[in-house]
């Protein structure tokens, strides 16, 4: 079976996930069946999500669906990122031998 891939998704990231989902080299395959389709789009979905939690969009929605259509199937991925996560401040506190140790402890200062 022969499928195609259409994103809605924001330029940046069409463009990177057409690049490296697995799923956009089994296109021009003549030999994917329908269970390997879906598994295939299943791995992109999460795949994607994954993507953008990368990036900081750690609540993104992305709704993956298949539809059949005169013996093509047409694989329809929507992206949506949500809110990007900002880290304003860490803190971090050492336990342990290092700070028994003047290197240790020196080294814990240069953080």
């Amino acid at each position: 079976m022969r499928f195609r891939v259409e994103f809605d998704a924001p330029r940046h990231y069409e463009s990177l996930l057409r690049e490296r989902l697995p799923l956009m080299r089994w296109q021009s395959g003549e030999h994917v069946t329908m269970p390997l389709l879906r598994r295939l789009v299943d791995e992109a979905r999460v795949a994607t999500q994954e993507a953008l939690a990368t990036d900081g969009y750690f609540s993104a929605k992305v709704q993956a669906a298949i539809e059949e259509t005169s013996g093509q199937a047409v694989v329809r991925l929507q992206v949506e990122p949500g809110p990007r996560t900002r880290v304003a401040s860490v803190r971090l506190d050492f336990q342990g031998a290092a700070l028994a140790d003047q290197e240790g402890r020196e080294r814990i200062e240069a953080v």
